[in-house]
């Protein structure tokens, strides 16, 4: 009996070191660390706001988990936390093990918004799966959308009647299909697709029109007066056509086009 409760306490003292921030190396500079065995603990902070006092640090321990077969993956975005990692069985993201991921020798981080293994695709940062979306048939399109073979994805959300087939990123986070015109996702109304053209400092245009795009608000502006034919694009946001000098697509009074410089 006296050497079960020696057990016991020995137990409960292990325990109790295993959770302090001592003895143990980081592991490429994450929050995961090693033991002096090799064994693999995540760190985590309590009490961080409490009354503006230092962060109070512990380490959980990832049981039976050993660097021989422990990998970080690296995350540079602004939206998670770099705390990724796998092992042939499991993977990982702030120390709790995804149960969700069915190959966990393939996943991989794809960029700031997706990872996948060889069956699924998974959103950041929680790795949720995205339903229904086999890997093979996934495809990061542009600076911030992705594509399946039926639907379209901006910033990890479904574009609502976006062809899939067809959509493509143009440049500077302009994308179109068959049918639209979008921003970052977003719709743009009214421009024809097949004939759409980025020009420079917010300017676009299509066959039959020219646009002024503030990508800070959102909005779309259409310049209703002017020339196209002689439209040109100047610097820092102003242009002119034979008539008239615009800036950010807003016609500029008692200005004469023919003797307007930007310095």
């Amino acid at each position: 009996m006296k050497k079960f409760g020696i057990f016991i306490c020995f137990l409960v003292i292990y325990t109790f070191l295993l959770k302090l921030p001592i003895l143990k190396t980081d592991i490429d500079g994450t929050n995961y660390y090693k033991d002096y065995l090799g064994f693999i603990h995540y760190r985590y902070a309590v009490f961080c706001s409490l009354y503006g006092r230092p962060c109070i640090y512990l380490d959980k321990p990832l049981f039976g988990v050993h660097i021989l077969s422990f990998k970080t993956l690296k995350y540079s975005g602004l939206d998670c936390l770099d705390s990724y990692a796998k092992t042939n069985s499991s993977v990982y993201y702030l120390g709790k093990r995804h149960k969700q991921i069915l190959d966990p020798p393939s996943f991989e981080l794809m960029n700031n918004h997706y990872a996948k293994d060889s069956r699924s695709v998974y959103k950041l940062c929680d790795l949720e799966v995205l339903n229904n979306t086999v890997s093979k048939d996934f495809e990061l399109i542009g600076p911030v959308c992705s594509k399946d073979l039926h639907s379209v994805f901006c910033f990890k959300r479904k574009v609502e009647n976006a062809d899939a087939q067809t959509f493509v990123h143009v440049r500077r986070g302009f994308y179109k299909d068959i049918n639209y015109v979008y921003h970052l996702g977003r719709v743009l109304d009214g421009i024809y697709p097949d004939t759409f053209e980025i020009l420079e400092w917010g300017y676009i245009r299509d066959a039959n029109n020219i646009y002024y795009y503030d990508d800070r608000k959102y909005e779309l502006i259409k310049l209703e007066t002017v020339n196209t034919g002689s439209f040109e694009v100047l610097t820092n946001g102003y242009a002119k056509d034979i008539n008239h000098v615009f800036l950010k697509g807003i016609v500029q009074q008692n200005t004469n086009p023919h003797d307007f410089t930007v310095f």
